[in-house]
């Protein structure tokens, strides 16, 4: 049994730290063309030693039944192939981390900027092989948040929502709630002309409590301390 062609990918195209999805899709090609990409991917574990008397041998790298030597070589040469074709340390993935998690977010910062600084940053992290799952970028966010009473309350609540997506709507919707409106905004727009409620007249309510002062509602209609509806958030808040 010969041992197939090295693979060697052009430079360009090596795992240089910020193209992971590049280079796995042509990792994951050549170790499937040589019968190789079930030690890559652990689907094809080591079988148990056989004894001497009974030892035959493949006919091919693609077997799904190698002895247990057979196994040794091949999952070296696989193990060979991936070294080959990589040019920096693991440096480059803890770095790319660690920038996602040091964004932060600061009361009265554009939200949608903060939102598209970190998924930027997690695409990139997982272009160097971080693999950051949406369940752990949904914990990055949270943390992301001001690390203060009020919002304590918030981040508290989004750990029960299995979705980033999810979680930015309502810290979205929970931002929007709270910033004071200078103008009416789009989404208050399409509702009212939706419902004919006219936008001003909402626009015009300031909220008297002292622990609160936003516009589109009264005191009575308020969640914060000292309001009408203290404490009664509701689930997107």
């Amino acid at each position: 049994m010969s041992n197939p062609a090295l693979y060697i990918m052009a430079v360009e195209d090596q795992f240089s730290g910020n193209n992971w999805s590049k280079f796995k899709t042509k990792l994951i090609s050549a170790t499937r063309g040589r019968g190789l990409k079930g030690y890559l991917d652990s689907t094809l574990p080591r079988p148990s030693p056989t004894p001497t008397t009974l030892a035959t041998t493949t006919t091919w790298w693609g077997s799904l039944t190698p002895m247990s030597k057979e196994w040794d070589q091949q999952d070296a040469f696989a193990m060979f192939m991936v070294a080959l074709n990589v040019e920096i340390s693991g440096l480059g993935l803890v770095n790319a981390e660690a920038v996602l998690a040091s964004i932060r977010y600061t009361e009265g910062d554009d939200l949608e900027v903060h939102f598209t600084a970190m998924c930027t940053a997690w695409g990139n992290a997982n272009d160097q092989g971080t693999d950051i799952s949406d369940a752990k970028f949904r914990i990055f966010i949270i943390k992301s948040l001001p690390r203060t009473a009020k919002w304590a309350v918030l981040a508290s609540a989004l750990m029960t929502i299995e979705a980033s997506a999810k979680i930015i709507h309502h810290i979205t919707m929970h931002v929007g709630f709270l910033t004071p409106m200078t103008a009416p905004m789009r989404t208050v727009q399409a509702l009212a002309t939706h419902t004919g409620t006219r936008v001003a007249q909402n626009d015009k309510l300031i909220c008297s409590n002292q622990n609160c002062g936003c516009r589109r509602y009264l005191i009575r209609e308020c969640f914060r301390p000292g309001g009408g509806k203290a404490g009664q958030y509701p689930d997107w808040w």
